[in-house]
């Protein structure tokens, strides 16, 4: 039990930042102090049980070894975002890739790869890749955005995500602006030539 919590929790530091809260961390330094220490009245000569050893070493290497890919995957999302920026979708998809290779939790590299698929001329993929983004952070309203442009892209549906992309966050101008130009027409032609002409969330 004790090296799945640590497992979990090391998992979801290298997604996100709050590992550096000593009040989110602390237990698991806790945890792997109560691991390799000695019971009360146990003589210092006694190693820690061969299992004890294990979990420790275990737990020190996952501490280790996570927010060091999350470094890693960060440094190639910052260069994935830089290339797009800059309309080289090559640079920018190699990233991507680059990025989701150290750390596949990320919803942003598969953003940047639905875009630049989008560039290339294949939205289907863009609609698959945009997916894989949403599904790795729902409640956030710029991926159900990005699914309402590339179905656009794609002459499909684009407005339940639209209204969904709103609906998480009334206040972007961006998902205000793509729920009114989607919900007043039902032309495929129409949502694409609006989708193609929207402003994406990463534009400079």
């Amino acid at each position: 039990a004790l090296l799945a919590s640590l497992l979990a929790w090391a998992i979801h530091a290298g997604a996100d930042w709050d590992w550096e809260m000593p009040v989110v961390t602390t237990w698991a330094f806790a945890l792997g102090g109560l691991a390799i220490a000695a019971p009360s009245g146990t003589p210092r000569s006694r190693e820690p049980a061969s299992l004890t050893r294990i979990v420790a070493a275990l737990g020190c290497l996952l501490l280790a070894v996570t927010p060091a890919l999350a470094a890693l995957s960060q440094q190639a999302l910052d260069r994935s975002v830089a290339a797009y920026r800059q309309g080289d979708c090559t640079a920018s998809a190699d990233a991507a890739l680059a990025s989701i290779s150290y750390l596949s939790v990320r919803p942003q590299p598969f953003e940047l790869l639905s875009y630049c698929n989008v560039r290339a001329g294949l939205p289907a993929l863009a609609i698959k890749s945009m997916g894989k983004a949403r599904a790795r952070d729902p409640r956030n309203w710029e991926y159900e955005y990005g699914l309402a442009l590339v179905r656009g892209v794609a002459g499909l549906d684009p407005r339940p995500q639209a209204a969904r992309a709103l609906l998480a966050n009334p206040r972007s101008q961006l998902a205000r602006k793509a729920a009114l130009d989607f919900g007043t027409t039902d032309s495929p032609r129409e949502w694409r030539r609006r989708a193609l002409e929207a402003r994406l969330p990463i534009a400079p």
